[in-house]
């Protein structure tokens, strides 16, 4: 090793100075490789930090996807099982509660005491289910046409709009309405002094249907994680 540097230093100036950039442009390429290969392996990292994230996001969105067809089938199970005959659709049930943001149990509730999901009552001729326009005392022919529908799944809308327009308003809930049910204006949505006390009743009711339950837990769950 010495014999090598006491060769460098005899070495003609201009000769130890090119030994010199040379071994300096080395090092650089050395840094250079190690650098490119750094930032390679950082690119492959994050490139399969994507792609986990985008296998694991797939993978909860198949579960919301899941999650919400069995809460469709169970909503219809459970309308069908106290109402044999009705023509509701769980998916359109579901649509509008989540369109409206409006509480699944308390639409199911109200649907079941006001007409057995259009099947009993005023409501097996004008198709709402929810009653909007049928007062009482008025025959069919007295109903507003806006409460007559060709589909029970028809009424839903305006009845979620009406719910949302001259009820749920002021900070209002479905359950501050399950004790008072009352619009904006201090009208009662029914004459029955037993109303909301039929309704809290049935509410309660399919809140403890644990089938149904599970299938909106799941639902719920696998929505936030979805963002959905």
């Amino acid at each position: 090793m010495s014999n090598v540097i006491q060769s460098i230093k005899q070495m003609d100036p201009v000769i130890r100075i090119n030994v010199k950039i040379a071994t300096i442009a080395i090092a650089i390429v050395v840094a250079i490789i190690a650098t490119l290969v750094c930032i390679s392996k950082s690119q492959e990292d994050l490139l399969y930090s994507e792609y986990t994230y985008n296998i694991q996001r797939e993978n909860v969105e198949l579960m919301y996807d899941g999650a919400r067809a069995d809460l469709v089938q169970c909503i219809d199970s459970t309308i069908r099982s106290y109402a044999p005959t009705t023509c509701m659709n769980g998916l359109e049930i579901l649509r509008q509660c989540e369109e409206g943001n409006i509480d699944l149990f308390f639409v199911l509730a109200q649907g079941h005491i006001e007409s057995h999901f259009g099947t009993k009552g005023m409501a097996l001729k004008t198709n709402s289910v929810f009653n909007i326009f049928a007062y009482d005392g008025h025959d069919y022919q007295k109903i507003n046409k806006k409460g007559k529908y060709k589909h029970p799944d028809l009424s839903l809308i305006p009845y979620i709009k009406l719910l949302n327009d001259k009820y749920l308003v002021d900070g209002k809930t479905e359950k501050d309405l399950m004790v008072n049910f009352v619009d904006v204006n201090g009208n009662r949505y029914a004459s029955s002094k037993d109303y909301e006390n039929n309704l809290t009743n049935m509410y309660n009711k399919y809140i403890s249907n644990e089938r149904l339950m599970n299938c909106y837990r799941s639902y719920t769950k696998y929505k936030i994680l979805s963002g959905k």
